[in-house]
């Protein structure tokens, strides 16, 4: 499995959230730090910052 040291700030806007964040989670490593109702998902692959990447449904 990889697993990332870290990312910049990066936000994406995918058609499924789920799955998209399926995938940053068990493919990538990443972790689930915050979720937001208005269906977004913040991750981050180090425990320092509070995200390196936000996915955003479209």
């Amino acid at each position: 499995m990889v697993k990332p040291k870290q990312l910049g700030h990066l936000v994406l806007r995918v058609r499924d959230l789920e799955e998209c964040e399926k995938f940053y989670t068990d493919v990538l490593g990443l972790h689930v730090t915050n979720k937001r109702p208005e269906k977004m998902v913040f991750m981050s692959a180090g425990d320092d910052l509070s995200h390196e990447l936000a996915l955003t449904q479209i």
